[in-house]
């Protein structure tokens, strides 16, 4: 049984790895990352204080830099913590003119 677990989780991993994958440059517009939560909306709390407004903030700073590194131009709608409404996250988001 074990067996056959492994061999589906393979078989899964290479399926899901033999699609076409995107290429340096291959960016044809500007990316919109929209980290959620902030400022007094910290989202979920881990029972260790972790945060998520601060982990969703790293996530889209990590992806902002590797999206940039390959060339696509990338607008957040927010970089620091603070608060904002859905109309002004779509505000934000609408005013780049983005994909």
């Amino acid at each position: 049984m074990l067996t056959a677990i492994l061999v589906a989780i393979l078989l899964s991993t290479i399926a899901l790895t033999t699609g076409a994958e995107a290429q340096a440059g291959d960016c044809t517009g500007t990316v919109v990352l929209d980290p959620g939560h902030g400022g007094t909306d910290s989202g979920a709390v881990h029972n260790n204080g972790l945060q998520e407004k601060v982990q969703t903030l790293n996530v889209a700073r990590s992806l902002k830099t590797l999206l940039e590194n390959d060339g696509c131009p990338v607008f957040m709608t927010r970089t620091e913590d603070e608060t904002l409404s859905n109309t002004q996250r779509a505000n934000r988001a609408n005013t780049t003119g983005a994909d």
